[in-house]
């Protein structure tokens, strides 16, 4: 998929696609289980060491996969802003 989609779809930071992968190096895949706290609510942030993190919002139980270049730390937190989607997905 990444060597596929880079330069494409997954711009940026991966142009000019192909070479930066080398760059960057191998991924690596981590699975997480979230269980959500319904709609109105994120459930959990997945953080990515020195890269940000992304808010997990939904009902039931979530299996994520994420991959990164070897050496980025993946963890799961309590959400900084469980209620921000309600903002967005009332208007």
């Amino acid at each position: 998929f990444v060597l596929k989609h880079a330069g494409g779809m997954l711009t940026p930071p991966l142009a000019p696609g192909p070479k930066r992968m080398e760059e960057i190096g191998e991924c690596e895949d981590h699975i997480v289980d979230i269980q959500g706290a319904g709609w109105k609510e994120a459930a959990a942030d997945i953080s990515l060491t020195g890269l940000g993190w992304v808010a997990v919002t939904g009902a039931g139980t979530a299996q994520v996969k994420i991959s990164v270049p070897k050496g980025i730390g993946v963890s799961v937190r309590p959400p900084l802003m469980p209620f921000d989607i309600w903002k967005v997905a009332s208007k």
